[in-house]
């Protein structure tokens, strides 16, 4: 585990001085600026190795999956997320988030949609659908 760590203290490091050499070029402006530095990241986080094993070393006590041999209640399930919700179009009509519930409700799933908060105003009654139907929402982040 020691090793681990060193190498992600390591591969931190060089995340760190590529995001810098990033965000002084500014090339293309800030769009090309927050790609850029998105590249940055999962190639660093890629280079890690495999997400569980990086998961574990970083905190034994997160957990990202579930071992069927260990709870094998789970065997079967998918956890479905949304990203970027509701909409990033304002008008309802143009929003495709009742065909979504629709769906879902057709096949009796459920999921979780990561909200961007510049895109919930309009789609208020819609979230609350989704609440009552049992989904969840959280928080991703304002709009990219």
């Amino acid at each position: 585990a020691s090793a681990i760590k060193q190498e992600v203290a390591q591969d931190i490091a060089e995340f760190s001085e590529n995001a810098s050499q990033v965000l002084s070029k500014r090339v293309g402006g800030k769009a090309n600026m927050w790609c850029e530095l998105n590249k940055a990241v999962v190639r660093a986080t890629a280079a890690l190795g495999p997400p569980r094993e990086l998961m574990t070393a970083l905190d034994p006590a997160a957990l990202c999956f579930y071992d069927v041999q260990k709870h094998p209640g789970v065997r079967g399930c998918v956890a479905l997320t949304i990203d970027d919700a509701p909409c990033h179009v304002p008008e309802n009509e143009n929003c495709m988030l009742s065909e979504v519930r629709e769906l879902l409700a057709e096949f009796e799933a459920k999921a979780t949609f990561f909200l961007c908060t510049d895109f919930v105003p309009g789609h208020e009654k819609d979230l609350l659908s989704l609440l009552r139907d049992g989904h969840e929402v959280a928080n991703h982040c304002g709009a990219d």
